[in-house]
């Protein structure tokens, strides 16, 4: 898969919730995650994924100063300059290229938006 293109990230040794965890489990899931993963692939790994999509602003600095250079999260949208690079939304893959396309070019959210609007009777003009 890394040969062929698909970016390959940490995602923890054991899949705890973050949160929960001590600072030193923490930094070690993190930590070692990554040179597991670095040792097969002979490369860097600087990308991560939230276990469970749990995270706070104390997990996500730990990311930070473990090495990673953004991480990704659970929660659905796109991202924009103002994003920070350690809590990053996501678009879930869709089989139907039409729907993916709409979701990822932000169609989707000016369509949701819209109807949001119209759902709570305020015309828009």
């Amino acid at each position: 898969m890394d040969a062929a293109g698909i970016e390959i990230g940490s995602h923890t040794v054991t899949h705890p919730i973050l949160t929960n965890v001590s600072r030193a489990q923490l930094r070690s899931e993190l930590v070692q995650s990554r040179e597991r993963i670095e040792s097969i692939l002979k490369r860097k790994v600087d990308l991560f994924c939230y276990p469970n999509g749990d995270y706070n602003s104390a997990v996500a600095l730990e990311v930070e100063r473990a090495g990673y250079r953004c991480a990704v999260t659970v929660e659905p949208g796109l991202n924009d300059a103002h994003s920070s690079p350690f809590a990053l939304r996501r678009i879930a893959a869709d089989s139907d290229l039409a729907h993916f396309v709409q979701s990822t070019s932000g169609f989707e959210q000016i369509k949701a938006s819209f109807y949001g609007v119209r759902a709570k009777g305020i015309r828009a003009t």
